[in-house]
């Protein structure tokens, strides 16, 4: 698993932008394609994110499996930097 510094350094240009679809990396431990969108706030506004992803996404009878979420890192360890 690579560490949420990592992750960040990797995903932030992503960050509040376009759903994609494709295969996550592995070590997501996400099998398959997926539709994917990188949610970056407050852990206050995670149902924010959560109506900006089916907003963009759409057309909901493409889903073919349950909806979930991989985070970065645990709230604790983001401590100073809410935004994130």
């Amino acid at each position: 698993m690579r560490s949420f510094e990592q992750v960040h350094k990797e995903y932030d240009m992503k960050s509040n932008g376009k759903v994609e679809v494709g295969v996550l990396p592995s070590w997501m431990r996400v099998n398959g394609r997926v539709a994917w969108y990188v949610f970056q706030g407050p852990y206050t506004k995670l149902p924010d994110g959560w109506s900006e992803f089916w907003k963009k996404f759409g057309d909901t009878s493409k889903v073919a499996g349950p909806p979930g979420m991989c985070m970065s890192a645990p709230p604790q360890e983001h401590k100073g930097d809410e935004k994130k």
